[in-house]
């Protein structure tokens, strides 16, 4: 085998023409070397030797481009802690290139063929084609004061604030984080969160079905589980992880007008959330937030800032949330934010019209906007 410095090729013949690489093995390189940090379009890899199991998921988890991956280890117990905390939608369990029974869940560029990857495409039958009816949006002009323009030095510390805490709360037990929604529901109810009274154009019960969200959502959490799928030479465990921080475009010149309602279940499935707000919601956003923050959510979780008339889901993308939600309303929803995030989303009819029930089928769909699929596949038990 030839060697130059750190890498390692067999002497192979490669065909002529096209564009062949021999395999490749690199030796040697820090986690910030080029043929790591960048993708490598060949049969390459690149040994990192690592001290200890926490190391090894640190140096994984700071890795761009990683989708999938697998841990070897005779410590079954060692392993699926392991699995379980790196940040990738397939791990193979000393195991590795099975097929993905979700088609979907390691993201990678090959990953569009199945459920997960193409609902992506589609749209729920509530979901307007282009705008949202006017039911659902706030009167013109918007109520609340004078558009704010956004900082994107405020929005920046918050993006920072909320990667910080949001880990942490994503991994806490579900129960935990349902008591924290349940107490801001009380608080809420019982006028332990001040504030300016809620002006956002709606039929006047918006802290009401605030509360019934919240405790919905908590008992949501507490129910959610796996499913574990029969697959070819073992078995796999799909379950659903935080999208990690998402930004929320509320403000525009008719936003939704019960975009509230759309924070529990993004929070109670364990993620942080930077809003921005029109005039008219700001108010009753940082109650909503006051009260989290006293029934024991970290502040860092959710930062509400205040908005302009447009433009900020633009701002929000410029900072690589894992996820952005347009809610501003209008014709123009402010695609053009969308084309660096990896979960924008414009709501539309999920949360139905005033004083009607949610579609059929709302509740999971917000199940999936929220979260994405993890897959652990565990060898055995199968022909």
């Amino acid at each position: 085998m030839g060697t130059l410095g750190g890498v390692f090729q067999p002497p192979v013949a490669l065909p002529t023409g096209g564009r062949f690489y021999p395999p490749t093995l690199i030796t040697g390189v820090a986690p910030t070397s080029r043929c790591l940090r960048e993708l490598v379009p060949g049969p390459v890899l690149v040994l990192l030797p690592v001290r200890s199991p926490g190391e090894a998921v640190t140096v994984a988890s700071g890795l761009p481009h990683v989708a999938a991956g697998a841990v070897w280890a005779q410590d079954v117990t060692l392993a699926l802690d392991v699995a379980d905390r790196l940040p990738l939608g397939l791990v193979w369990l000393n195991a590795l290139n099975l097929l993905d029974p979700m088609g979907g869940c390691a993201g990678g560029a090959g990953d569009g063929a199945g459920p997960e990857a193409l609902r992506e495409f589609g749209r729920p039958p509530w979901e307007a084609p282009e705008t949202l009816p006017d039911q659902e949006l706030s009167p013109e002009p918007v109520p609340g004061g004078p558009a704010v323009a956004s900082d994107s030095a405020d929005i920046a510390a918050a993006m920072e604030a909320a990667r910080r805490v949001a880990p942490g709360w994503g991994r806490l037990p579900a129960p935990a984080r349902a008591r924290v929604l349940r107490g801001a529901a009380a608080a809420l109810e019982g006028g332990g969160a001040v504030g300016p009274p809620r002006r956002d154009g709606d039929d006047g019960d918006g802290d009401g079905r605030l509360r019934a969200a919240l405790l919905r959502w908590a008992a949501h959490v507490e129910l959610m589980g796996g499913v574990v799928q029969e697959v070819p030479g073992g078995r796999a465990l799909v379950t659903r992880r935080p999208l990690g921080v998402v930004g929320v475009a509320w403000s525009g010149l008719r936003p939704l007008r019960r975009a509230l309602e759309l924070l529990p279940p993004a929070l109670a499935l364990g993620n942080g959330l930077v809003v921005v707000a029109p005039p008219s919601g700001v108010g009753p956003a940082l109650r909503l937030r006051q009260a989290l923050v006293a029934a024991g959510l970290p502040g860092g979780a959710l930062a509400v800032l205040p908005g302009g008339a447009g433009g900020d889901g633009a701002m929000l993308a410029r900072h690589r949330p894992d996820g952005l939600w347009l809610c501003g309303g209008g014709a123009d929803p402010d695609w053009a934010s969308a084309g660096s995030v990896a979960h924008p989303w414009v709501p539309g009819g999920v949360l139905g019209a005033p004083g009607q029930e949610p579609p059929p089928a709302a509740e999971r769909e917000l199940e999936l906007r929220c979260t994405r699929p993890c897959c652990l596949w565990v060898p055995g038990g199968g022909p």
